[in-house]
Order: C-alpha cells, then sequence, then structure tokens
C-alpha cells in the first residue's frame, strides 16, 4: 500500500488487472492528491510568492518563537517549564517525523514529477528554491507549526482563533512553494496535533498546581474586609 499511495503511476494512467479494493481506493486517492497539488501549485501568482514563502519559512523554527511569546505572560517559572515541555516534546515528534520519512521515502514533487512525466525540467513550480533536500512525507513544516499551535490552542482556547489558521496556512504555503503534497501536510498537521496533545497533557500532569487555573478554574476569591467574629 506504501508502494502505491508514494510511488504511484501518473495521474491519467489506469490499474489494470486484478487488484484488490484497497489498492484501488489508495490509487484514487494519490491521483487526488497530485491533481488538488497541481491546481493549488499552477494557481500561484508572483505578486503572492513573497507573502507564501514567508509563511513557509515561518514554518521551521520561527513558529516556536511565535509560541513562546504567546506564552511570555505567565510568569518566568512556568515559563521555563512551557519551554521545558515543548522542547522535550518537539525532539520526539521531530525524530517520529524524520523516521517516517526515512523509511517511506517519497520524493519531493518537482522529483516526482520529472521521474512520471520524464519531462525536464519538472512541470512543477518552484516559488522557494530552498530546503528542497530529503524526502517528502510527512511534511516538517507542517507538523512544526501544528505542534506548536495546537499546543497553545490547547492552553487557552482563546488563541486558537489565531494560532490554527496560521498552522493551516504555513501549511498551505508549503504546497504553494511547490515543496510538498497535500497529504504530506495533512500527515504532518496529524502528528503535530498528537505530539501538541501529548505534551499538553505531560504538562499538566507534572505540572499540576500550576496549571488548575488554566483551563476554567478561578482562583478563590478573598474578601479585603475581614467578617466579624461569630458571637
Amino acid at each position: 500500500i506504501f508502494n502505491a499511495l508514494f510511488k504511484p503511476p501518473f495521474l491519467k494512467r489506469k490499474i489494470c488487472g486484478n487488484v484488490s479494493l484497497e489498492l484501488k481506493l489508495v490509487n484514487l486517492f494519490s491521483q487526488l492528491d497530485q491533481r488538488l497539488f497541481l491546481l493549488i501549485n499552477r494557481w500561484a501568482n508572483a505578486r503572492w510568492d513573497t507573502v507564501f514563502v514567508e509563511l513557509s519559512a515561518l514554518g521551521a523554527w520561527p513558529i516556536g518563537i511565535v509560541a513562546l511569546a504567546a506564552l511570555a505572560h505567565v510568569g518566568r517559572r512556568l515559563f521555563w517549564r512551557h519551554a521545558l515541555v515543548l522542547l522535550l516534546g518537539l525532539l520526539i515528534i521531530s525524530a517520529a517525523g524524520n523516521a517516517i520519512k526515512s523509511n517511506v521515502e517519497r520524493a519531493r514533487p518537482s522529483r516526482f514529477f520529472m521521474q512520471e512525466t520524464m519531462h525536464n525540467p519538472s512541470p512543477v513550480r518552484i516559488a522557494d528554491p530552498w530546503s528542497l533536500k530529503g524526502n517528502s512525507f510527512p511534511s516538517g513544516h507542517s507538523l512544526t507549526a501544528f505542534y506548536f499551535m495546537t499546543y497553545l490552542s490547547l492552553y487557552r482556547a482563546a488563541y486558537a482563533w489565531w494560532a490554527l489558521p496560521l498552522a493551516g496556512l504555513i501549511a498551505f504555503a508549503r504546497v504553494y512553494v511547490g515543496h510538498h503534497f497535500p497529504s504530506d501536510c495533512l500527515a504532518g498537521a496529524a502528528l503535530g496535533a498528537a505530539g501538541a496533545w501529548l505534551a499538553w497533557t505531560l504538562f499538566k500532569r507534572v505540572f499540576a498546581r500550576e496549571t488548575q487555573n488554566l483551563t476554567g478554574g478561578q482562583p478563590p476569591c478573598i474578601s479585603p474586609h475581614p467578617l466579624p467574629p461569630d458571637h
């Protein structure tokens, strides 16, 4: 199934012979994935290149700076505890993503289409020529973006309205600039969100006292005027 999904026939080729329904569905999904990539990549316009190239770059380490900046108000001790948990979770989830990349070995869109169509150069439009090394699945930038932004959304629901759309734009930008198929970004987003949930769960369990009021609990109300003693 991995070979059928990540090293499939090109768009208009049909699977021949007696094959299972699962492989037919996988091939259909692969074709839809390729068509969606080409639709987004060919829609790209030079006027938007700078915006999406910057969004794409934001999905590397700068998105972590955004997350830490959003947590800066919590106080020094709690801030460093958030940072420690985020770093630990990022190391684990990044290692998992890299392990999947090494085992799946899916080619980047430019290399994939060049191999499949025998066109040289590739028909893929590359808006950003940097960071094209390595395999394609899953998208590391999408993983990182959804990891940090999902963590922020779990920490405080009010952040979700801007954090999750920002992560989605970063994932879209990775397709726009020609670096990833949509399924690469969906997989990266799922891994990142799962990692964020695990990191937030770990934070709550390890630092329970500091988080008892973060998700809706209110501190006790203390009156500034002492009550008269009972008689």
